[in-house]
C-alpha cells in the first residue's frame, strides 16, 4: 500500500470510526450501525438535523465503498484463528508438568486472553482486536519462559 492509499484508507476509517487494525467484519458491523441511524428514511424531513444526517450518511457510504475495494488493508484475524490459538494455549498448559504456581499464572493469563476474545466477539465489544492479541502475546511470552526453565 502506498502512502497516498494509506492516507485515504485512514481518512475513510476515521469517517466510519474504525481503524486499520480492526477486522473487516467489525468494519461491516460498524457501517451497518451507522446506516441504521443516519439513513434518510429514519429521520423527519422537517428536522433541522436532517440535512446534516443526510450529508453524513453520504460520507459514510462513500468511505465504505472505498474500503470495500481494499478489504485486504484490514486485520485478517478471524474467529477461527483466535479459537485455534486458544486451543494451542490450553493444550500447552495441559501438557506442562511442573511448578503449580507457574502453571497457575499461565492459566490465569489464558483465562484473561479467552475473556478478552469472547468480549471482542460479542455484539457490543469493549475489547479491540489489538487488546486480545496483546493478551495472547503475554501468554506466548509466558509459555516460552516456562519452556526455558
Amino acid at each position: 500500500m502506498t502512502d497516498k492509499e494509506r492516507q485515504e484508507a485512514i481518512a475513510a476509517c476515521n469517517i466510519l470510526g474504525v481503524t486499520l487494525s480492526d477486522t473487516w467484519q467489525h468494519v461491516k458491523t460498524t457501517y451497518r450501525g451507522l446506516v441504521r441511524t443516519l439513513h434518510p428514511d429514519t429521520h423527519k424531513t422537517g428536522d433541522p438535523e436532517s440535512a446534516k444526517k443526510t450529508e453524513r450518511f453520504r460520507e459514510v457510504q462513500m468511505a465504505y465503498k472505498f474500503l470495500e475495494k481494499h478489504t485486504d488493508y484490514f486485520a485478517s484475524t478471524t474467529r477461527a484463528d483466535l479459537n485455534a490459538r486458544l486451543n494451542y494455549f490450553q493444550s500447552t498448559l495441559s501438557a506442562m508438568e511442573g511448578d503449580h504456581l507457574q502453571t497457575t499464572e499461565l492459566h490465569t493469563l489464558i483465562v484473561g486472553a479467552n475473556m478478552a476474545r469472547l468480549d471482542m466477539l460479542s455484539p457490543r465489544p469493549t475489547k479491540t482486536l489489538q487488546q486480545v492479541l496483546r493478551a495472547y502475546a503475554r501468554v506466548d511470552e509466558e509459555i516460552q519462559r516456562l519452556k526455558k526453565e
